[in-house]
């Protein structure tokens, strides 16, 4: 982040980064959604089901852009690098950068969703999530699900497990459960749906054992 003119700095000399300054709104910025639907490439992603997942909803559903993230500021290159293109010993100068986005969805039923998706941020992860949540209250987001692949020793022949971890025992489905007690880095996307549970959204991740 650049300080601009007459910006002051925080303590330490570094400048603070508020929420509405990592994003721009796209076109479907006023749209209202019950659902917020999250996945960003690189996390916990098992045999690509929740990116495969989000490229079927995009590919096959309406969609337009809410919000655009700032990569310069959430991203760390070095694990993001830009994708270049070379022919014939010539750079393009047309390179993919890593992207961070919300779009609305709309499913076959006329639901409209929002979809969280893309490279998964680096850095200012607190601000990101406020953002989020600025996001989602201007949207009227009730609740949030996150989709990951989990490596199992599981048969391709027999259906996907999906296992329910909520951020409420309230909102986890009803039946017999086995018993656990995990502890993991966090992906962004479990980072998030705690602390909008901490200002009363739900959350649920939905891990298919792949």
């Amino acid at each position: 982040y650049v300080r601009g003119e007459g910006e002051e700095r925080a303590p330490g000399g570094y400048v603070s980064i508020t929420a509405t300054d990592l994003y721009a709104d796209g076109p479907a910025a006023g749209a209202k959604a019950k659902i917020l639907l999250i996945h960003f490439d690189g996390a916990i992603d098992a045999g690509g089901a929740g990116r495969m997942a989000i490229g079927q909803m995009l590919r096959s559903l309406h969609n337009e852009r809410v919000a655009t993230f700032d990569a310069d500021a959430l991203m760390d290159y070095r694990s993001h690098r830009p994708v270049v293109t070379v022919d014939n010993w010539v750079a393009s100068p047309e390179m993919v950068m890593p992207e961070t986005v919300v779009d609305l969805v709309v499913d076959d039923m006329g639901n409209p969703i929002l979809v969280l998706h893309g490279a998964e941020p680096d850095a200012h992860w607190e601000s990101f999530t406020t953002a989020i949540s600025s996001i989602c209250e201007r949207a009227g987001v009730e609740i949030t699900f996150s989709l990951h692949g989990v490596p199992s020793g599981v048969p391709h022949t027999r259906p996907t497990p999906v296992h329910v971890q909520a951020t409420d025992a309230s909102l986890l489905p009803s039946g017999g459960r086995i018993t656990n007690h995990m502890q993991f880095p966090s992906p962004l996307s479990t980072f998030i749906q705690i602390r909008l549970g901490q200002r009363g959204i739900g959350g649920l991740a939905l891990l298919g054992a792949v």
